[in-house]
């Protein structure tokens, strides 16, 4: 696929990505072709993450700071909502994330906001001031580098490359599942999870995925990913972009 990023994201007629310059691209069509239509879209000049649901898009700064934007694509703007986070994920109800301590923290930031992704449409793009900066953040039990919340299940993995899962409110009950990564991806929708281990091959699961899931490699090597719908996205060595349907 075209185009130069070292870390992705996906979600319902999107993708986006960092560069190894810290710059943030979106594409909105041809995302399913090997020649998306990548725009550059501004943003703050050390972004590390984004992470997406529909065009609602949050990402972290290389200083923890959390920004939040609605994208579009002739004038995305960001403002800075309260709290630092190393990762963060958004699932359309909360946004969850890990700070350097590896801590847990979520929000249900639904409240805070006016439009949300399956409501709105293109004539009606939420603007700064309609976005509350103040978050309320509630910490988790246990301990995880990084997190993938989707509809209240949040999938993870700890300092030790252990996979963890439980819910991201109430009693979070986490379990560890079998499979030793990196990093984790779930779609919610097809009952997906993937993972990169530490010599970045990729396996991915549809069984058991929430008590011990079966893992399957799949044929390519990857350094981030991110799955929506039955496509799997990646970046590989930060100057190459993957697409995989399965």
């Amino acid at each position: 696929m075209k185009g130069e990023l070292k870390q992705i994201a996906a979600s319902e007629g999107i993708i986006c990505g960092v560069n190894t310059g810290k710059q943030i691209y979106c594409a909105t069509t041809g995302i399913t072709t090997a020649e998306p239509n990548w725009i550059k879209i501004p943003g703050p000049s050390n972004a590390k993450q984004i992470a997406l649901y529909g065009r609602e898009m949050v990402l972290v700064t290389d200083d923890t700071k959390i920004m939040r934007a609605y994208y579009n694509e002739n004038s995305t703007s960001w403002i800075q909502i309260t709290g630092n986070l190393e990762q963060i994920s958004i699932d359309g109800a909360e946004i969850c994330g890990g700070n350097a301590a590896s801590e847990i923290y979520c929000s249900n930031y639904n409240r805070y906001s006016i439009c949300f992704p399956t409501q709105c449409n293109p004539s009606h793009i939420p603007s700064n001031s309609q976005f509350e900066p103040t978050y309320d953040w509630n910490k988790l039990q246990g301990g995880l580098k990084q997190v993938e919340v989707r509809a209240g299940r949040l999938f993870g993995v700890n300092s030790s490359n252990k996979v963890y899962y439980g819910k991201s409110y109430g009693a979070q009950n986490f379990v560890t599942l079998s499979g030793t990564f990196v990093e984790v991806s779930y779609d919610y929708d097809y009952g997906r999870i993937c993972g990169i281990n530490t010599v970045k091959q990729i396996y991915c699961a549809t069984q058991n995925i929430f008590t011990n899931p079966t893992w399957e490699l799949l044929e390519v090597n990857l350094d981030n990913l991110s799955l929506w719908g039955n496509a799997l996205y990646g970046t590989i060595n930060g100057n190459a972009i993957y697409y995989h349907t399965f």
